[in-house]
């Protein structure tokens, strides 16, 4: 088990930052979501589905 580690532990390393980078944007999109903001980074005014994210 540790020489596994041993040999392959860049691969695992750079895994686990990618995981790290997709879950902190995902938790980010989800708090921006609770609080009533877009996730695009723009104003919703003239979006052609702001109905379908904010439901009035």
């Amino acid at each position: 088990m540790l020489n596994f580690l041993y040999e392959n532990w860049g691969t695992i390393l750079v895994a686990v930052i990618v995981l790290a980078i997709v879950f902190l944007a995902a938790f980010s999109m989800y708090r921006k979501h609770k609080k009533g903001q877009s996730s695009c980074g723009c104003g919703c005014s003239k979006c052609p589905s702001s109905e379908i994210c904010h439901k009035k």
